[in-house]
């Protein structure tokens, strides 16, 4: 376990970031060398001044102190965050699918109330297929790069590099190579056949208030109807156009009568 001290001076000196030791050193109106001490790790600050630096930083002093990995004052999202194991961001971006997901939508085009329902109903079903979960963890983390002769794990000796595996089909008479890349596609292919029946697992148990009411849909009932009033409405404009050829070639005629008798 880390000195608490240590941790202290860590944790300051991290929260400080870019900023000068002078800048913080005047907000917290101690001098630049009493800092730089705190950071060191050479001395301890009071109570006084552990509030002061807590309050500048908007972190808890628990988190100074190295009790807590959370800095957020919210007591809450602290226990929130040392029970679940997820991060700070991570619970607020589910808090805010939550309370998206239970708003009533705007108008009839706004989906997102459902979308981010389903999104929760994903994470829900992702999480309780542990085995899904594991082959994601292994493909998003893991870099396979040897492999091993010894199955007691104990002889490092018996560790070799993976492009050391040599593949053999005995019916065509011809070696494959092995690589980083194959290994992380053969994990990719065992996700994608996780994640395919659990696809077909969520798809049959959508829950009933997310899914899309039935509406009638009104069609021809039959296709020769259809295309009835689509030659109906064509006969007729091809009628009115020729009507209107008809007035335009008398509108001349009499206007060419007018002229020659001129």
């Amino acid at each position: 376990m880390k000195n608490v001290t240590d941790l202290f001076s860590q944790r300051l000196k991290a929260l400080r970031g870019k900023k000068s030791q002078q800048e913080v050193a005047d907000g917290l109106k101690i001098s630049r060398v009493s800092l730089g001490y705190y950071e060191n790790g050479e001395r301890k600050p009071d109570i006084g001044i552990l509030n002061k630096i807590a309050d500048y930083y908007e972190v808890s002093t628990d988190f100074l102190l190295g009790r807590t990995s959370v800095k957020e004052l919210d007591l809450e999202l602290q226990k929130m965050v040392e029970i679940i194991g997820l991060n700070v961001e991570s619970i607020k971006i589910l808090a805010e699918l939550h309370h998206d997901s239970i708003k009533l939508p705007e108008d009839e085009l706004d989906s997102t109330p459902k979308r981010s329902r389903i999104a929760i109903e994903s994470l829900n079903s992702l999480i309780n297929d542990r085995g899904a979960l594991s082959v994601l963890a292994l493909y998003l983390y893991s870099n396979v790069s040897h492999f091993y002769d010894d199955l007691s794990y104990s002889d490092e000796k018996m560790f070799s590099p993976i492009y050391e595996i040599g593949l053999w089909d005995e019916t065509l008479g011809i070696d494959f190579a092995v690589s980083d890349e194959l290994m992380s596609n053969l994990l990719m292919l065992r996700l994608q056949d996780c994640l395919s029946a659990l696809r077909k697992q969520c798809i049959s148990n959508i829950p009933d208030d997310i899914k899309r009411k039935n509406r009638e849909i009104q069609r021809p009932q039959d296709i020769t109807e259809l295309f009835e009033k689509i030659a109906s409405r064509c006969k007729d404009k091809k009628n009115e156009l020729t009507e209107m050829d008809k007035a335009w070639n008398k509108m001349n005629h009499e206007n060419n009568s007018q002229v020659d008798e001129q």
